[in-house]
C-alpha cells in the first residue's frame, strides 16, 4: 500500500523458494535429512527527511530563529547569514551532495529508495542408530542473510550482512527404561 508520505505506491517483489530430501542410507541403521529455504525481497521504501535549503547551502541562515554564532569571535553572524568567505572550500564540496528540497515544511526531501533483503538457510542432520540402546546423531546448520536499509540522503543506506554457522554431534544411550544419558557436543 501507499506510504502517507509518498505519492505513488512502492514497488515490492519477493520470491521465496526451499526443498528438503531425506531417507534411509542403510535400512533401520542410519537415515539423513537435508533442508534449503531461501528469500528473495526486493522493495521500495519511502524515506523523508530533513536537508538544508539553497540558501542554507550559500550560509544564509535568516529563515532559522535560533542564533549562529561566529566560532572565531562568539558573536552572533549578522542576520544570521555567514559570508561566503569564510565557508571553506571542503564545506562547498560536501554541500554539492545534498540533494534540492522537493518538499515545503520541516521534513523537506522525500524519495522512493531501493531496498533488499535477501536470505539463505541450510541444514543437513545425520541419524546412525549404533546398537538398540545407543544412537548418534550430528547436524550442521548454516544461515545467511544480506540486507540492505536505504537512507533518506545516504545513496548506500546501511547494509546489514548476518553469517550463523550452528554444529552439533548428540551421543543418545539407555542403560534401562528409566535411566537415559544424553551427551551433546556444540
Amino acid at each position: 500500500s501507499r506510504n502517507f508520505f509518498s505519492s505513488k505506491i512502492p514497488p515490492l517483489k519477493q520470491s521465496q523458494f526451499g526443498a528438503t530430501f531425506g531417507g534411509p542410507i542403510r535400512k533401520d541403521r542410519t537415515f539423513f535429512f537435508a533442508a534449503y529455504d531461501g528469500t528473495r525481497q526486493s522493495a521500495g521504501v519511502t524515506e523523508v527527511g530533513v536537508v538544508p535549503t539553497p540558501a542554507m547551502l550559500q550560509g544564509d541562515f535568516s529563515s532559522v530563529s535560533k542564533p549562529v554564532i561566529n566560532p572565531a569571535t562568539g558573536a552572533q553572524f549578522p542576520g544570521n547569514i555567514i559570508p561566503a568567505s569564510l565557508i571553506a572550500p571542503q564545506a562547498k564540496l560536501i554541500a554539492s551532495y545534498y540533494p534540492v528540497p522537493d518538499q515545503q515544511g520541516v521534513l523537506n526531501f522525500g524519495r522512493v529508495a531501493g531496498s533488499y533483503d535477501n536470505d539463505d538457510q541450510v541444514f543437513a542432520r545425520i541419524d546412525q542408530k549404533l546398537t538398540d540402546k545407543n544412537s548418534l546423531t550430528g547436524h550442521v546448520a548454516y544461515a545467511k542473510r544480506d540486507a540492505l536499509v536505504p537512507a533518506v540522503i545516504n545513496p548506500f543506506g546501511q547494509l546489514s550482512p548476518f553469517v550463523a554457522i550452528n554444529v552439533s554431534v548428540q551421543d543418545t544411550h539407555i542403560f534401562t527404561p528409566s535411566i537415559i544419558n544424553q551427551v551433546q557436543l556444540g
